[in-house]
């Protein structure tokens, strides 16, 4: 060791002295230092950044050993020799970045940790995208079984542009450094057990376009500094733990086309700011707390497709202004505290697919409008309380495959020509006060699967022709007031699962295929089987 005139170290000569393990990132510390002789060891590991910051080091004497990582231009003698590979500052501060990363984040078990460590590029290394200045600009490493935590030196890859960490085990804390990564455009790190608040650092990625943290165990609120994202495109925070309001400055981010925070505990109202985000196109809220009115506001998404608010505890009527949102083709209101007729403008959405409005406390008749949807797939209207008749004209709803209706107060017959709807797989009218005979024209409903018409006052024979619905696996007509004999067709159905016929005043004898059903209440009826 030699030291100059104020006892600072300037000199190391330890070379050839079997030093084993790591360098110490101490050295570091040693700012005075001019030459260190570390040669014919058996040191191994990354070369510490640590020596980068040392202004009066020429001379570093590195070779015969295992290290691996970066030396600095400046330095002389054996490096060329050394097999570590010559770096920039800001290159060796990136590999130093992503060794924390390896290791914090079990690098040792990942599922492909090609080239990681070595003194390959960094290009080499897996899951690594660097530019023509070998500067890792992507950093790629989705469902690669990271386990453990993100290192804070994360903030240290100043030319990311992608970030992906996306189904991992990740776990502990968002570090706030990666709000640094000033140049990143897309961060992925959905899919892990990460916990703790979002970092608000977040908000200052000013050229972000996508922020997916779903799908892990945050909580707190979200931060209202992510309206400082004016680039941002996709919002997902969903399935997390946040609680909270949603912060109105969100309406900031005028550029959004996908928010989604359903899954959290979120409470409060839907700011009616929301509405500003004239380039939504799928906002979902689903399964939260949020209470109040939905706002009309919301009718100002001229480009949304899919708006689903389901399973809250929103309250007061519909707003007959989202009966204007003509892109609309998802409207999930059901499962919350809504009251009020369902708005006759819902006639408007042309485009809409699935109708979602049950279990809430709509009441007042179906509108006739609805039969206009002729997009429509989905229509749930069960669990309110409707009442009126069935309207007729819903058979002209061409390419319905679910429709249900269920435990409302509809009365009247059921209108024959639903026997039309020869798409529909599922049709549910359970549970409401239907009369009359059940219309033999829903034989012809050739793609049912499941057919319910119990809880109800029908009454009549079962009609033969239901012994032609060949891929129905349940059928329901219990508790209802039917008579006569069980058609001999319904033995037919060979691929019935459930059959319920318990509740009427059936007489005659019990098909023998049908006692082989495996879902079936026939020994109520005290029927012999013939």
């Amino acid at each position: 060791m030699e030291v100059d005139d104020d006892r600072r170290v300037i000199a190391l000569h330890l070379s050839g002295n079997n030093l084993r393990g790591e360098m110490p990132p101490e050295l570091g510390e040693l700012s005075k230092l001019e030459t260190l002789e570390l040669h014919d060891n058996a040191l191994s590991g990354e070369t510490p950044i640590e020596l980068a910051n040392l202004p009066n080091l020429t001379d570093a004497l590195l070779s015969d050993n295992r290290l691996t990582g970066c030396y600095l231009a400046v330095w002389e003698n054996d490096l060329a020799d050394s097999g570590l590979t010559a770096c920039s500052l800001s290159q060796w501060r990136e590999r130093a970045a992503l060794a924390a990363l390896y290791d914090a984040a079990g690098g040792d078990g990942w599922a492909n940790g090609d080239g990681w460590l070595t003194n390959a590029p960094v290009s080499e290394w897996h899951g690594v995208e660097a530019d023509g200045r070998r500067r890792a600009v992507a950093l790629n490493l989705s469902g690669n079984f990271l386990s453990g935590a993100i290192p804070p030196e994360i903030g240290q890859l100043s030319n990311l542009r992608k970030l992906d960490l996306s189904d991992n085990q990740l776990s502990g804390e968002i570090p706030p450094e990666i709000g640094q990564l000033a140049r990143l455009e897309s961060l992925y790190l959905n899919g892990n057990f990460l916990s703790g608040a979002i970092p608000p650092e977040l908000g200052e990625l000013a050229k972000l376009r996508s922020l997916e943290l779903n799908w892990n165990e945050l909580s707190g609120g979200i931060p209202p500094e992510l309206a400082k994202l004016a680039k941002l495109e996709t919002l997902w925070l969903h399935g997390n733990e946040l609680s909270d309001e949603i912060p109105t400055e969100l309406a900031r981010l005028v550029n959004l086309k996908m928010l989604w925070l359903y899954d959290n505990a979120l409470v409060g109202a839907i700011p009616p700011e929301l509405g500003e985000l004239v380039n939504l196109d799928a906002l979902w809220l689903s399964n939260n707390e949020l209470s109040g009115a939905i706002p009309p506001e919301l009718g100002g998404l001229a480009k949304i497709e899919n708006l689903l608010l389901d399973r809250n505890d929103l309250s007061g009527a519909i707003p007959p202004e989202l009966g204007g949102l003509v892109k609309l083709k998802t409207l999930a209101l059901s499962d919350n505290d809504l009251s009020g007729a369902i708005p006759p403008e819902f006639g408007a959405l042309a485009k809409i697919e699935t109708l979602s409005l049950n279990g809430n406390d709509l009441s007042g008749e179906i509108p006739p409008e609805l039969a206009q949807l002729s997009n429509l797939r989905t229509l749930a209207l069960h669990d309110n309380l409707l009442s009126g008749a069935i309207p007729p004209d819903l058979a002209q709803l061409s390419r319905l495959k679910w429709l249900n209706l269920s435990n409302n107060l509809l009365s009247g017959e059921i209108p024959p020509e639903l026997g039309g709807l020869v798409k529909v797989e599922v049709l549910v009218l359970a549970g409401n006060v239907l009369s009359g005979e059940i219309p033999p024209e829903l034989g012809r409903l050739v793609n049912v699967i499941e057919l319910r018409l119990d809880n109800n006052v029908l009454s009549g024979a079962i009609p033969p022709e239901l012994g032609g619905l060949a891929k129905i696996n349940w059928l329901d007509l219990s508790r209802n007031a039917l008579s006569g004999a069980i058609p001999s067709e319904l033995g037919g159905l060979f691929g019935i699962y459930t059959l319920r016929l318990s509740g009427n005043s059936l007489s005659g004898w019990v098909p023998p295929a049908l006692t082989e059903v495996a879902v079936n209440d026939l020994e109520s009826l005290g029927l012999p089987a013939c």
